[in-house]
């Protein structure tokens, strides 16, 4: 698996012999990085401005819409932080970041290496209002016009005021640790990510981001993105294949993984048999593997 190892604060003036420069990444990957210094600080809450961990990255475009996507998957400090930022390649060639990312995998306790962002002062949650899905939608673009990151679980918002420029998390269909009378995010954090794909899957005309998180893969079949940077988005989770050894990368358009024996094989997947976790109201595009 590829990794990207640089300090992002030093990455114009310097790399340590073991570290990549910007001219060795893709010019897609490279925007994203550009964009990142000049227009974002992700985890900025006040004076504490954590350093950017990037781990792996995918290049595509996920909806077929002409505009390539760049998916980044980083380490978080905090336990409210998504893994996978989504950008967007612009004609001209810079990065826009999309308002939605991703955090694969179920919910987890946890585990005390990340730090909470309800202690940095910056973050609070918040019990969703009774409102019809009209007005609650309304009320979230609100929350991310004043450049805040919205987290909604089932029945209450994790919001934090960080030095970006907003953004939002979908965890509405996570039923592990959210259960109704629970009113807080502080005991429970999102799953470590480790390690992405994008491809398609059997004989799937479109293709899919597959991550893998607590030991499951999650496949996201993304089909558009609308003019706020919300994803129209199905989400499947299955079991990690028992001789899964890491995502083979770069061989053809197919998601493949490395087996017990470094052998390549396609991951399959039965959409018939398996459902969706997410509500989704059209599927019939989705094919067996």
């Amino acid at each position: 698996m590829r990794r990207l190892v640089l300090f992002l604060p030093l990455l114009f003036l310097f790399v340590p012999a073991h570290a990549q420069s910007l001219g060795d990444f893709p010019p897609d990957v490279q925007a994203v990085f550009r964009h990142l210094l000049a227009n974002d600080v992700p985890e900025q809450y006040g004076n504490l401005k954590p350093k950017l961990r990037p781990q792996d990255y995918e290049i595509i475009d996920i909806d077929q819409d002409g505009i390539r996507e760049v998916f980044f998957w980083t380490a978080p400090h905090f336990h409210q932080t998504p893994p996978i930022l989504i950008f967007q390649i612009t004609d001209d060639g810079t990065a826009k970041r999309v308002t939605e990312a991703l955090a694969p995998g179920p919910l987890v306790a946890t585990t005390g290496d990340k730090a909470d962002s309800h202690r940095t002062g910056f973050a609070v949650d918040e019990q969703i209002p009774r409102a019809s899905p009209d007005d609650l939608s309304l009320m979230i673009k609100s929350f991310i016009r004043f450049r805040m990151q919205v987290v909604e679980f089932k029945y209450f918002y994790h919001t934090g005021r960080a030095g970006d420029s907003g953004g939002y998390l979908d965890m509405t269909h996570q039923d592990h640790l959210t259960e109704e009378n629970r009113k807080s995010c502080r005991d429970f954090q999102l799953s470590d990510t480790n390690a992405i794909s994008a491809g398609r899957i059997g004989d799937s005309e479109h293709p899919y981001f597959v991550a893998l998180a607590s030991n499951k893969i999650e496949i996201y079949r993304i089909r558009g993105i609308d003019r706020f940077g919300f994803l129209d988005k199905t989400i499947w989770r299955i079991d990690k294949p028992a001789d899964f050894n890491g995502f083979a990368k770069g061989v053809d358009r197919k998601i493949r993984y490395w087996d017990a024996r470094n052998e390549q094989k396609l991951l399959e997947v039965d959409f018939r048999e398996t459902l969706p976790i997410n509500d989704t109201t059209d599927l019939s595009d989705e094919g067996g593997s």
